[in-house]
């Protein structure tokens, strides 16, 4: 906190913190593709809108990218279209839309990104091996899905657990999702639920 100087008495001087988000796939994925859950696409406008306007800042990791690619394709195909060059358009323009975001800093892990963390590369191997681990020790439960018949594990999963290694090592306050998957007891970052717009 700084001082400014008034006359003979220094008032001290009030930053107000910008918090910063990990954002997860979920996010990204409602704001451009929608969903057909009610309020999400809604909530994910809002959300983002608070990033570009400056309210917040926004980590976007190559791992979320790859998981945006994969779920573009799918949907794209899905439509009917099975042309890889039409498909690869329609990915291409999302993403350039998505690069166009104020305040969204898409990161790898290399030094320059992570300067706020001390500036040490990630090793892709530590978060692994850490995110196994947190795999190992996260909660879960096993309930009836009736839509589905069957019993289905409610609880993070394998690629989430990854997710939460990186938001922790990037150093982010709170990893930004619509996914309740990553809403367990145990986690090493606090978890902001989109669509409700409070932490967990």
């Amino acid at each position: 906190m700084g001082r400014v100087k008034q006359g003979l008495i220094e008032l001290p001087v009030h930053r107000q913190t910008i918090p910063v988000y990990y954002v997860d796939s979920s996010v990204l994925l409602n704001l451009f593709l929608g969903s057909s859950r009610p309020g999400e696409a809604d909530a994910a406008k809002r959300f983002m809108a608070r990033i570009a306007q400056g309210a917040a800042k926004g980590i976007v990791s190559t791992w979320v990218l790859m998981e945006v690619i994969t779920v573009l394709r799918r949907a794209r195909a899905k439509k009917g279209v099975t042309k890889t060059e039409e498909i690869e358009t329609g990915v291409e323009s999302v993403l350039g839309s998505i690069y166009r975001i104020r305040n969204l800093k898409f990161v790898s892990g290399k030094p320059d990104e992570i300067s706020h963390t001390g500036g040490q590369a990630l090793e892709l191997w530590r978060i692994l091996e850490d995110g196994l681990e947190h795999l190992r020790d996260s909660l879960y439960t096993v309930e009836w899905n009736e839509e589905q018949k069957s019993y289905l594990i409610n609880g993070i999963a394998g690629n989430d657990a990854l997710h939460i290694m990186l938001a922790k090592a990037f150093g982010c306050d709170s990893l930004a999702t619509f996914d309740k998957g990553f809403w367990a007891d145990d986690r090493p970052v606090t978890i902001y639920d989109v669509k409700n717009d409070e932490e967990k």
